[in-house]
């Protein structure tokens, strides 16, 4: 049994396209209307607070993986034993039904919890929903398409905090040989509720490629959420392009916008050649030597946990 986080978050890096922002998938765990306000860009300290929504995916994909771990131990936990058995998650009780069907080219999961209490988990926790992951793989091993697609809400704890995974998301991996492939990334919408911490990534197409020591990153996404209190639209006019083996990207521009823009450029895109150059709302503009700037980009990964033991497999675009 497996379950699957997506990661939505990466440091530097950057995407592709002129027209992000001109779809509007329906959000459907959108607790405030995030999605339906661009978050305030009125100077370069408005961007710090999209930081935060790293460590609120971080404790997500922690939460998940803790989850996922629970299902696939044996040992019972002192939730188990103040829950009735009949409503503890499992095939037996008719709660939790598993699907898995494996063959030489492709692998397709498919859990489905009704209303259900999960065991060996602290504090008590309550899901409902599915999650379905399918993996197709070309007969010789060089192409990949995984697609995911998650239902799933729940309560935690005493409380009753909201818990909710909601989205779809579609990878396709192309691997030539180790210093030449291609990763794409399309995300329709993909919503994480922890609690009050609220983030999503809505139609979003994200492109990586890697041909020898030259890592190229192309995106067009709206990253929405609850630390930027709206939404920001990221977008690369020009792919940013460098040696994935030095700090910073040599050419490329990226452009957040909310209710503002700030741009970057780096390397040959910038006025004078080198470094990167912020240009803030079109008016004030600085010039760095290197890459000091971390800008909030959604990034794709995927992270398949294996239940019973092996290692995590993981799948990433790696940041710039």
């Amino acid at each position: 049994m497996a379950i699957v986080a997506t990661g939505v978050l990466a440091g530097c890096g950057g995407g592709g396209g002129d027209d992000g922002g001109s779809k509007t998938t329906a959000l459907q765990l959108d607790p405030a209307n995030y999605g339906e306000q661009p978050a305030a860009i009125r100077n370069m300290s408005d961007l710090d607070a999209a930081t935060s929504m790293y460590q609120d995916v971080s404790e997500i994909q922690a939460f998940v993986s803790d989850v996922g771990y629970a299902l696939g131990s044996t040992t019972v936990s002192a939730a188990a034993t103040t829950t009735a058995a009949s409503e503890l998650c499992s095939v037996e009780n008719g709660n939790l039904k598993v699907t898995e069907e494996l063959g030489e080219t492709g692998e397709y999961y498919e859990y489905r919890f009704d209303n259900c209490v999960v065991p060996n988990y602290t504090p008590t926790l309550l899901l409902d929903g599915y999650v379905v992951m399918d993996i197709q793989v070309s007969s010789d091993v060089s192409k990949m398409v995984m697609a995911e697609s998650y239902n799933i809400s729940g309560k935690l704890g005493a409380e009753q905090m909201p818990i909710g995974i909601v989205g779809k998301q579609t990878m396709t991996a192309v691997m030539r040989s180790e210093t030449d492939m291609t990763i794409d990334i399309s995300t329709p919408a993909l919503e994480y509720l922890y609690g009050d911490q609220y983030t999503a990534l809505r139609d979003s197409r994200i492109s990586m490629a890697l041909k020898g020591d030259t890592v190229s990153l192309s995106m067009n996404s709206q990253l929405v959420g609850s630390a930027l209190n709206g939404y920001l639209t990221v977008t690369t006019p020009t792919a940013i392009v460098g040696n994935q083996y030095t700090d910073c990207p040599s050419s490329g521009h990226m452009k957040v916008e909310g209710d503002g823009v700030v741009e970057v450029r780096y390397g040959s895109n910038t006025a004078t050649g080198t470094g990167t150059e912020v240009l803030l709302n079109g008016s004030q503009v600085e010039y760095y030597d290197g890459c000091p700037v971390d800008m909030p980009l959604p990034s794709g990964g995927v992270t398949v946990l294996d239940l019973n033991g092996s290692a995590d497999k993981t799948v990433a675009l790696p940041a710039q």
